[in-house]
């Protein structure tokens, strides 16, 4: 691929950014507060995170409708500096 070996920003297999070596919390937002999930992992430099499926569907199922018009949602925490 023409310039890709010139690219700055590009990353050799193997050298991960530090939010890739983290397991972070997964929290569910409801009834206007925060319930711990679970945890995930990042698998990618774009933010792409991997969790359990049971993670993702206990918070719907208890609370579809929220999620739906933006009561409720899921989220990760990360804090950087």
């Amino acid at each position: 691929m023409a310039g890709y070996e010139s690219d700055p920003g590009r990353r050799e297999f193997g050298e991960y950014v530090d939010l890739q070596r983290t397991v972070v919390p997964v929290v569910s937002w409801e009834d206007e507060r925060f319930y711990p999930q679970g945890s995930a992992v990042s698998i990618g430099i774009g933010g792409w995170f991997i969790t359990a499926k049971h993670i993702l569907e206990d918070p719907q199922r208890r609370s579809s409708r929220e999620l739906r018009d933006g009561r409720a949602g899921l989220f990760i925490i990360w804090e950087f500096d």
